[in-house]
């Protein structure tokens, strides 16, 4: 995990980079796209924003959002749901793992927004319930990053064919993205 991966491609110190919105490309970064996928909003069952149909953005402004322990401009949900609508949420919490945001919310003391294949079993069992963000849900494309000189190399248009058919056969809640 880094902050700014893409440096590290551009000086061969890592072949590939993984990201949903990168903050500028140079020109020889080329973006491969991988799959797309929903971010939703994970509360309680108990709570009562469960039993809306779809989270809106004045729903997070009296709640304790529990994050990553990032950047606002690198989590969907402030860059692309909550800073569009001028909305802050009350109080933040950080996580650094999944596992311990899940139980967080699970366990009432906040909500927050996360990939739906990274929900698992947590909202299978009904620890957590998740909610599309937005009536039309918050859709993102998960993209691999190379240099132009790597994009053309046989193994890694075969790498990349491999990462799309595995998650397509693998993840739920993903969207298979046809002709890239």
């Amino acid at each position: 995990f880094q902050q700014d991966p893409l440096p590290l491609t551009r000086s061969h110190q890592a072949d590939l980079t993984v990201l949903t919105a990168p903050d500028a490309m140079a020109a020889d970064i080329v973006l491969h796209p991988l799959f797309a996928y929903e971010v939703v909003a994970l509360v309680n069952p108990r709570h009562t924003l469960a039993s809306k149909p779809y989270l809106e953005p004045a729903d997070f402004l009296e709640e304790t959002l529990i994050t990553y322990p990032v950047e606002d401009r690198r989590l969907d949900l402030f860059r692309e749901f909550l800073q569009p609508a001028g909305i802050q949420p009350w109080r933040r919490r950080h996580a650094e793992l999944t596992v311990i945001i899940l139980q967080l919310v699970a366990s009432g003391q906040g909500i927050a927004a996360l990939p739906s294949w990274a929900v698992g079993s947590y909202g299978e069992k009904g620890y957590v319930r998740a909610l599309p963000l937005g009536s039309q849900g918050l859709w993102q494309t998960l993209q691999a990053a190379t240099t132009a000189e790597q994009s053309e190399q046989e193994h890694m248009r075969a790498f990349l064919d491999e990462i799309r058919a595995s998650v397509a056969a693998n993840l739920l809640g993903v969207k298979d993205i046809q002709g890239v």
